[in-house]
């Protein structure tokens, strides 16, 4: 018995200790980002997925203040946005803009 709680507890300090953020956060809060956010999808405010990420700018500390995005569809062109306008959801490597779909291509031209 003395065995398996110390077990439990043992799990229950590896979870507190593993920075996780459970839900996301301000892009341009995190300093020194994942090198795994470069592969993250963008998913606009409907929840879905309209492009991958190229690069990130960070400023000399670290934080992101640029996103360049290949936006799904014709032509799969590239924009950058700013991260001031992005959220980073580390649990599912994913940025979500706050902008949709349809403001995006209307803003940079594509259907």
């Amino acid at each position: 018995m003395k065995n398996r709680l110390f077990a439990m507890t043992g799990a229950a300090l590896a979870l507190m200790a593993t920075p996780v953020f459970a839900v996301p956060v301000a892009l341009s809060s995190i300093n020194n980002p994942p090198a795994t956010i470069g592969k993250a999808n963008v998913r606009d405010t409907n929840g879905q997925i309209i492009g991958a990420v190229q690069r990130v700018d960070l400023t000399a500390q670290g934080t992101p203040t640029k996103v360049s995005v290949a936006l799904r569809g014709p032509g799969e062109k590239v924009v950058v946005l700013n991260a001031r306008q992005m959220a980073y959801d580390a649990s599912r490597n994913e940025i979500i803009t706050d902008s949709s779909r349809a403001q995006l291509h209307l803003l940079y031209g594509q259907n």
